[in-house]
Parts: structure tokens; sequence; C-alpha cells
């Protein structure tokens, strides 16, 4: 039995290229997301960690290079609960999703750790003031003149208020009745 999932997590190894027995090529992974809570203490802690092996037929020729180890990734698929026996008598389980879809939301920033995302991409830009911000590629321009100037509101045409409050000609359905 499989259901449609989305995950949220990060690359826990480099993608690898594989091929089925008939030669078609795709890409397995594993992805893995932690599931966090406060402590009485106000410190976050973690309370779980579910690893999952992706596989995917799409995307093999360009995806790989981007699926690396750390990477934050949004992956949507059918998942499927896999069990077997193992050497030793136990019985071993795999949750396994086949991704119809795979995002990746930021790369590894190169030390191994996970992916950052910025949470708050506004504290980037310069504190808001009424001066005109340049645009690179675009020259500067100024005000309008005068003559461009928006147009005062006109008042409504004669009539107006009175059809805008008028009934909506659904035979009553103003006053509550049900227009089916």
């Amino acid at each position: 039995m499989s259901s449609t999932v989305t995950v949220l997590g990060n690359i826990g190894a480099d993608a690898e290229r594989r091929e089925t027995q008939n030669g078609t090529p795709y890409l397995t992974f594993t992805v893995t997301d932690s599931r966090s809570r406060q402590n009485a203490a106000g410190e976050w802690e973690t309370v779980n960690t579910t690893w999952r092996r992706v596989s995917t037929f799409k995307g093999v020729d360009y995806m790989a290079a981007r699926l690396t180890k750390g990477a934050r990734v949004v992956v949507t698929g059918s998942e499927e609960l896999r069990t077997w026996d193992k050497e030793d008598g136990t019985k071993g389980y795999s949750l396994d999703v086949m991704a119809h879809s795979i995002d990746v939301v930021s790369a590894p920033n190169g030390t191994g750790a996970p992916a950052t995302v910025q949470t708050n991409p506004v504290a980037a830009y310069p504190a808001a003031t009424n001066a005109p911000v340049q645009q690179q590629g675009y020259a500067q321009q100024g005000q309008p003149p005068a003559a461009y100037a928006q147009p005062a509101q006109a008042a409504p045409p004669a009539g107006y208020a009175a059809a805008a409050n008028a009934s909506s000609g659904w035979g009553g359905y103003d006053s509550g009745a049900t227009p089916f």
C-alpha cells in the first residue's frame, strides 16, 4: 500500500545514478526530516528523525548535480513501507518514495552542514526611505511632469447610486430567498 507524501528535508548523501534491468536510468538518494519541540527550558530538541530512500526517473541528466549531500529539498511522491528479512532473521524496514516532483530549496553551504534558508529576506534591503533607489540597467527617472498627472475623480453619473443599491435581478434573492 502506498500514499502520497510531501517531505521537506535534507539530502543525506549525493544522488546516485542507476539503471533498471532494461537500461532505464534513474536517481536514488536519501532524505532526512526531523520533528522538533520546545522543552520546558524553552530550548528546541529533536523528537525523532525519519530517513526515506527516494527514487526518481525524472530529470536524471540535470538533477544529479543539484542533489548533493546537505541540499534542502521538497519531495512529493508515492511513499511505501518496504519490509524484508535480514540475514540475522529479524525484519528490516525502509520508507521508499517514488518521487513525482523534486524541488531544491537551497544548496548546501560547502561545510557538510545542512543548508540554511533565508527566513527574513526583507532585512537584506536598505531601510525604507523616500530616496529613490537606483536600479542597475535602467536610467534613473524623476517625477512625471504635471501635464501627466492623474485627473481628479469625477462624481458618478446621475442615478448610479440608486442602480447600485437596487435588486440584483434574482427575483428576491436580496431579501434572503434562494435563487434555486
